[in-house]
């Protein structure tokens, strides 16, 4: 039997692979989606729990097992959201620059990192 994550995982490795950084506002819709696909990786593991234990006569361990994780992934998505908070509290003055540049500002330009 095929791996049944193999698709899952090839999506997870293109979005990793993928990530393209080349502005500020680009960060800010990483930081602001970032939350919302730690939550759908818990929805996974919980749709996943709860179909495994309405198909198949498994143990009360396993499923409590799978169902912890599935809260794991969920308190990351929590701790991903604190994380945007940082985020806009640590960069509050570059943030201001791009949303409300005052004349002649220049905005955050995070490409003279790289």
């Amino acid at each position: 039997m095929p791996n049944p994550f193999d698709n899952h995982n090839e999506a997870l490795a293109q979005a990793a692979n993928n990530l393209d950084i080349e502005n500020a506002r680009a960060l800010i819709d990483w930081v602001d989606g970032a939350p919302g696909a730690a939550e759908r990786q818990a929805g996974v593991w919980r749709k996943h729990a709860s179909t495994i234990q309405e198909s198949i006569p498994i143990s009360g361990e396993f499923a409590e097992a799978i169902n912890d994780f599935a809260a794991t992934q969920a308190l990351q998505a929590e701790r991903m959201r604190e994380a945007g908070v940082v985020f806009r509290r640590t960069h509050e003055e570059e943030l201001r620059k791009i949303d409300a540049p005052k004349p002649g500002e220049d905005k955050w330009d995070i490409s003279k990192n790289r």
